[in-house]
């Protein structure tokens, strides 16, 4: 489900954890000097879970949390749109 209000999101604590994380990723990025070659990582976050879990639902969703947010942070964050597996 796509929604437009953040007050309508259910997984509250989901969404906080991803952006913890997000900002994690986006603080090593600073450190670290990747023109070395030295240093290499793809800062990607797994969602995972059983059938009818909400996945689809938080990432879907992901960018409306974090333009609510932070707009810093969603201006800096890719989010991929999810893929349909049928």
């Amino acid at each position: 489900a796509n929604f437009e209000k953040l007050d309508n999101l259910l997984p509250q604590e989901t969404y906080e954890s991803l952006v913890r994380l997000i900002e994690d990723s986006l603080e090593k990025i600073d450190k670290k000097n990747y023109l070395s070659g030295s240093y290499r990582s793809h800062h990607s976050i797994l969602v995972d879970g059983k059938r009818g879990t909400g996945k689809t639902s938080i990432l879907v969703n992901l960018g409306v949390y974090l333009e609510e947010n932070s707009e810093a942070l969603a201006r800096d964050t890719l989010v991929l749109k999810p893929i349909d597996p049928t």
